[in-house]
């Protein structure tokens, strides 16, 4: 066989392409010469007794007006920043929902949907986020005006977005995984768990498959272009899985369950590497640019610096809220020292020095108007979300007569299932009254109907044994009788 002069003109221009890639990365290394500063303790003083009005005593101004405290109604308080990091939006379980511009201290907008919400998150930017409220979910613009009612998510309790992808997924209350695309309005998929209720949902960001707790205490990996789930792991036995966080390189996947205990997995060979005990049910886990992890338990959150390289001794730093409140979600600003805290009262801003990025460039007025529009050209397709991603773009070597073989058997392995799959019962309306106590009257007739045919059989079979009996009688009595022509004889005597 020749080789394809394009597809070897195509390799040879990838090459020189990921080369010039490299050559740039490189040199723009020598221009962000900042590394990230964390916390250093001398002598018998530990990172984890500083306390946050200790850090305003050395901190800069304006990171210290970045730490504060707010006290709202409306509790508990789900968050969510953008991607860039600049803006904060807040929902409360009541249905108070507010945007802000978080270091600017500016309010976007604010107002009230009137019923219960269990989630909300941004979606390509800050003007459009997406509310799971009580029925439906709602995508709402940033001065506050519905734009649209998905009616096709009923009930939802977790919301994740895809930016690369387009994605908006939901995670429904009655074990429903849907992906729909929010630029063109279709659903892309609909899968069914058949789980029950979910406790936890968290993408993997460099794969983005989207990782799914249960109340039995597994993990189960889904993809839009499978029914069923690709991977499922027993992370925590008997117990549900209140959270789920992956590292941003993929390799690293932290859950904490009912049982107090917060387990790190090896997502390239699904094992447990570490294992932790926490003080109490820990409920919601974040990890930041820079790898440092978040855990919360009632009003304390405690963050973790190298968790995965080896198991730690004691957390990195502590910080605890208002008394009587619990820390429902934590989530660490993009490109920023900080991490926020939604609970009961309200919100509280936090620094947390180290887990920020420290090298970032700024964006023009001019790229960032049209940024949208270049990354709906180069959105990936659904097809491209995949558990090995070292396989997209490759191209297959194998000979045309093996992938023809290869086709034929997949064909009639599909056939042999197709014909020997059996119809599913239909089960609609078993459990309605009429129907159980018609069933119910027809088992009891036909246990009737059984004992009967039982009780004249028995009869029959005993009065066959008599007259069988009263035939063999007969017969032993013939044996002895004299015959016709003896009887004769005698009469002539």
């Amino acid at each position: 066989m020749g080789k394809d002069k394009r597809v070897q003109a195509k390799l040879r221009n990838q090459k020189v392409i990921n080369k010039e890639i490299q050559r740039r990365l490189d040199e723009g290394q020598i221009l962000l010469p900042e590394q990230e500063g964390y916390l250093e303790a001398e002598g018998m003083e530990r990172t984890i007794k500083f306390s946050q009005d200790e850090l305003k005593k050395h901190l800069p101004s304006d990171n210290v007006d970045n730490i504060f405290d707010l006290d709202l109604e409306h509790g508990p308080y789900s968050i969510d920043y953008t991607r860039n990091g600049q803006y904060l939006l807040l929902a409360g379980r009541k249905g108070h929902i507010s945007m802000m511009d978080w270091k600017k201290k500016s309010l976007v907008t604010e107002f009230s949907v009137n019923e219960k919400i269990r989630d909300v998150q941004f979606l390509q930017d800050q003007k459009l986020f997406a509310v799971a409220q009580k029925k439906y979910t709602f995508i709402y613009d940033n001065s506050g005006m519905e734009i649209h009612c998905l009616k096709h998510h009923v009930e939802p309790k977790f919301l994740k977005y895809l930016p690369y992808h387009f994605l908006l997924v939901t995670a429904t209350l009655r074990g429903h995984l849907k992906y729909q695309d929010v630029s063109t309005g279709e659903i892309v998929s609909e899968i069914k768990s058949k789980k029950g209720e979910p406790f936890s949902l968290c993408q993997n960001k460099q794969n983005g498959i989207m990782h799914l707790g249960h109340s039995y205490g597994g993990v189960t990996l889904w993809s839009p272009n499978m029914g069923s789930s690709l991977v499922d792991i027993l992370c925590h036995p008997s117990c549900p899985v209140t959270s789920i966080s992956i590292a941003n390189n993929g390799r690293y996947m932290v859950t904490t369950g009912t049982d107090s205990r917060m387990k790190v997995w090896d997502l390239r060979k699904y094992e447990c590497v570490h294992d932790y005990f926490t003080r109490g049910p820990a409920f919601a886990t974040d990890i930041s640019q820079k790898g440092l992890l978040s855990v919360t338990y009632g009003n304390t959150v405690e963050v973790w610096k190298d968790w995965e390289a080896e198991k730690q001794k004691e957390p990195y730093m502590s910080h605890k809220v208002q008394k009587g409140s619990s820390i429902l979600t934590c989530k660490f600003s993009p490109f920023e020292d900080f991490l926020g805290l939604g609970h009961y009262k309200g919100f509280s801003s936090i620094i947390v020095p180290g887990s920020g990025e420290a090298n970032y460039t700024f964006e023009a007025m001019a790229p960032r108007k049209e940024a949208l529009v270049h990354e709906v050209l180069e959105k990936l397709q659904p097809s491209t979300i995949s558990l090995d991603q070292a396989k997209i773009g490759t191209i297959d070597r194998a000979s045309k007569e093996i992938k023809e073989q290869e086709r034929k058997e997949e064909l009639a392995e599909w056939m042999s299932k197709k014909k020997t799959k059996e119809k599913k019962k239909k089960t609609k309306g078993r459990q309605k009254i009429g129907r159980t106590m018609a069933r119910s009257q027809r088992q009891q007739f036909e246990k009737q109907r059984d004992s009967m045919r039982q009780e004249m059989e028995k009869k029959y079979n005993k009065d066959r044994e008599e007259k069988e009996l009263i035939h063999k009688d007969l017969a032993f009595l013939e044996g002895f009788a004299p015959k016709k022509d003896e009887e004769e004889k005698v009469n002539d005597e």
